[in-house]
């Protein structure tokens, strides 16, 4: 259960003053979580853990295909999250994640 009085949260963490928070209270915030397209060690059976490999062309498809749906959200089937753009994209520095992110910046501009 949370505490507000021990000013912590359910899993421990301390909770940011409200002076500090990132979304000021009675701002709505939604994150969106989307893993990388398929990349070519996974086509080749291969374990790639933090190994630098390129998105597959069925990965560059998945990343566009994914980019053109939170483009659009409201289409039907609408999504959970609401139209224009978002105030971060954040990804890992891996080439396959940059791959997938920048397609996504590229459809909302």
């Amino acid at each position: 259960m949370d505490d507000p009085a021990r000013g912590r949260t359910l899993n421990g963490d301390v909770a940011a003053p409200s002076d500090r928070r990132v979304i000021p209270d009675g701002l709505d915030a939604t994150i969106v979580l989307l893993r990388h397209g398929e990349s070519r060690f996974i086509v080749e059976g291969r374990f790639q853990g933090r190994a630098e490999t390129p998105l597959s062309e069925i990965g560059l498809r998945q990343a566009e295909l994914a980019a053109r749906r939170l483009a659009r959200p409201h289409d039907p089937p609408a999504l959970p999250i609401p139209a224009g753009l978002p105030l971060e994209i954040v990804h890992s520095p891996l080439g396959r994640a940059t791959q997938t992110a920048d397609a996504v910046a590229a459809a909302l501009e």
